[in-house]
């Protein structure tokens, strides 16, 4: 019998163009900023750990899927990873709710799916 198992690695953020993306705004340094990510033991929630998430609920969007956010804090978010998703690389970012819907770098993060005897 197999199990799978999901974890998640930092790739890093990639796609700087002198701190600003287009349609970004400014690079601010107070913009949300994505340092690393990891799995919970049962492969269902995603914990995002980086700075100036904000105090209103932010938006985080994984490849295709914008994720729904359990809890978060200024410097974590924990969201619910999609059903149906597989061990791939995903660009991701969050977008604060204040000030002014500011969006994190892209971050790309991996998902890895293991099978264990």
């Amino acid at each position: 019998m197999y199990r799978k198992a999901l974890f998640t690695t930092l790739l890093g953020t990639a796609l700087l163009t002198n701190g600003v993306e287009a349609g970004r705004g400014n690079g601010s340094p107070n913009d949300p900023r994505i340092d690393a990510t990891k799995v919970d033991s049962q492969q269902t929630l995603l914990t995002i750990q980086g700075d100036h998430f904000g105090s209103s609920m932010p938006s985080v969007v994984m490849g295709r899927w914008q994720l729904k956010v359990k809890t978060h804090s200024n410097q974590e978010i924990v969201a619910e990873l999609p059903k149906g998703v597989s061990g791939s690389s995903y660009r991701m970012q969050v977008i604060s709710g204040a000030p002014a819907n500011a969006s994190s770098e892209p971050f790309f993060t991996t998902l890895f799916t293991a099978s264990n005897p």
